[in-house]
């Protein structure tokens, strides 16, 4: 069995429920192509700051490549990976590119919630690290 990643750590350690649980939209009807679990593009976004990926073409061509991280993120491992179309809107959905709230959610206060949890969680897996590599000592 390998030792956790980085990322595995760092999904493991958050408890994201609150959040999904905003973004999720069960009842809106659906039209058009089935859409990706919004856990696993979260965690990818998540992954392509931890990976230091600057675009959504770099992390694309990653989960295309990369059956583990596709897992660990919660798509399918040996699915399609989303386009960077689908990363583009899912963005957009949370991100301060146009008006002020998406979902009844002040996007100023999603961005905010986003940003820290990516740096908590980087901080929460550095001690995680380092603390391991300190009883191994």
């Amino acid at each position: 069995m390998q030792p956790e990643s980085r990322l595995e750590k760092i999904i493991n350690t958050l408890d994201l429920d609150p959040v999904l649980a905003k973004l999720n939209k069960p009842d809106e009807k659906k039209v058009g192509p089935k859409s990706y679990p919004v856990y696993a593009m979260f965690n990818a976004l998540i992954a392509m700051r931890l990976e230091n990926m600057n675009t959504f073409t770099q992390l694309v061509e990653r989960l295309t490549h990369d059956p583990q991280l596709m897992y660990v993120c919660g798509f399918e491992p040996f699915g399609t990976a989303p386009s960077i179309s689908c990363f583009s809107r899912f963005k957009e959905n949370l991100g301060l590119e146009t008006g002020l709230n998406v979902r009844k959610i002040n996007k100023v206060a999603t961005h905010a919630y986003l940003c820290a949890i990516t740096m908590i969680a980087v901080v929460i897996a550095v001690n995680q690290e380092s603390s391991t590599k300190s009883l191994a000592a």
